[in-house]
């Protein structure tokens, strides 16, 4: 179980991730990815992979032209590199919320409150409890994959490239490179979360709405097994309650 809280209008905004239980503090308290319905709970869908299989026998999970495209990542000559948790810095923050908003820009799009973004991942950092990753192409980080992180599960958070950001005659061929770096960066990551005992890859939710249909069908090609966790928003204590009527506090709560 991980827990982080911060204060909104002098009322404990907790957020608990893989709860198994209630916990014990009053609050506004967001569960996310319960292993039980607590409160008021909905279903969430995610997809988990077996990260207790021996290296080849989790390949062979993948599709067959996902293992491809593995190997030809290797073959490209792309790179990678693990920050652990030992290792993250708030620098490494920092880098990683600038390169995510260059990433909402290249969808013309624009990253909502990334200081509340930094604030939430340095948060999780001083717990020990964040990973990143990163996909090299031709010596330049292209790819990021972020990870919460409690010794059992390790959860993606974010995964965003710059493939977008291509232009020229070579941007088909260079995207695809790009593309295939993450597809192994996915694969090492897992290797490494494997070796230091973890039990489960959390591909981090397989949504059934059109929007994110393609993103679903490339987590289902790494073979994971679709999985029912559970998510709730809970107000616990008088004074919660109270700031919460005036306010709709509930409704704003997010992990």
């Amino acid at each position: 179980m991980i827990k982080i809280m911060k204060q909104v209008h002098g009322i404990p905004m907790i957020t608990v991730w893989y709860a198994t239980d209630k916990i014990e503090e009053q609050g506004m308290i967001c569960y996310k990815e319960s292993h039980k319905p607590i409160g008021d709970a909905i279903e969430f869908i995610t997809l988990i992979s077996d990260l207790t299989e021996e290296p080849d026998e989790i390949r062979k999970h993948f599709t067959s032209n996902l293992r491809n495209q593995i190997n030809r990542a290797y073959k490209d000559g792309c790179t990678f590199e693990i920050i652990g948790k030992e290792a993250l810095t708030d620098t490494d923050v920092d880098e990683f919320v600038s390169f995510f908003e260059e990433f909402w820009k290249s969808k013309d799009s624009k990253l909502e409150n990334p200081e509340s973004l930094s604030s939430e991942l340095k948060q999780y950092n001083e717990l020990g409890t964040l990973v990143f990753s990163k996909g090299i192409v031709d010596g330049k980080t292209c790819i990021y994959h972020t990870y919460l992180c409690d010794g059992e599960y390790a959860r993606l958070l974010h995964s965003a490239s710059l493939y977008r950001c291509i232009d020229g005659d070579e941007a088909v061929a260079h995207r695809q490179i790009i593309g295939r770096a993450n597809r192994m960066l996915h694969y090492e990551d897992m290797l490494y979360f494997k070796k230091l005992g973890y039990k489960y890859y959390d591909w981090g939710g397989a949504g059934k709405e059109e929007e994110v249909a393609s993103i679903t069908k490339f987590k289902e090609s790494f073979g994971g097994e679709e999985t029912i966790l559970y998510e709730s928003n809970l107000c616990v204590g008088i004074k919660a309650h109270m700031v919460n009527g005036l306010s709709g506090l509930k409704n704003k709560l997010k992990g």
